[in-house]
């Protein structure tokens, strides 16, 4: 399993991914307070590595990682070098050093994309699907109950499961939602909506109340 995070400690099978997203940010709000050169610098780097994954976008797994590999890598290791040079030049407290210590404690996990196809640059598209639920956060003050914030979490939960694997929610709700017998219930884990799972089989649910 593949943990695409900002900081984690990563335990058992579970392998720290870094985002660049967030390595971006922080050299996206220096160069806002500041255009600093050195800013910019990095931001047409880390905008470079994102125009490759524009590009192979629809490419196989094996293409992605042999490109990954051909062109990303040795610009990483370039920026690497730039980025230990600019952070021994500069000063341990200034904002700029700040935004060079991100990468830079995080290289390793940064680069773990280039070696799996299947792990994303960034974790951009999870956190966009937790950006309804933040916004919806002041709902739960009114679920009346925690058994009742539960539930709300876990339809949440499938909806977004469900658009991520391209199905229209409402959809599938309407196919869901006949299948389940009275009283507090949830679906398991392995009948979540994902692209192999036909209707038939998402109808199996388990009781778990």
């Amino acid at each position: 399993m593949m943990l695409v995070t900002r900081r984690c400690s990563a335990s058992g099978q579970a392998v720290d991914t870094g985002c660049w997203a967030h390595a971006r940010r922080t050299f996206f709000e220096l160069f806002t307070a500041n255009p600093s050169p050195v800013a910019k610098l990095a931001l047409d780097t880390i905008h470079e590595l994102y125009r490759l994954e524009r590009k192979i976008k629809h490419r196989s797994a094996d293409k992605k990682r042999q490109w990954r590999q051909r062109y990303a890598t040795p610009r990483l290791d370039a920026f690497h070098q730039w980025l230990l040079l600019q952070q021994a030049q500069t000063a341990p407290n200034s904002r700029l050093r700040k935004a060079l210590d991100y990468p830079l404690k995080r290289w390793s996990a940064l680069l773990r994309y280039l070696d799996d196809s299947h792990v994303p640059i960034d974790n951009n598209r999870m956190e966009n699907c937790l950006r309804p639920v933040a916004v919806g956060r002041k709902n739960g003050l009114f679920a009346e109950s925690l058994r009742a914030g539960q539930r709300m979490a876990a339809i949440l939960n499938l909806l977004e499961t469900a658009k991520l694997n391209g199905h229209d929610p409402s959809i599938w709700l309407r196919d869901v939602l006949p299948a389940y017998p009275p009283g507090p219930t949830i679906a398991s884990s392995n009948h979540y909506p994902t692209p192999k799972t036909a209707s038939v089989n998402i109808r199996q649910l388990i009781t778990l109340f």
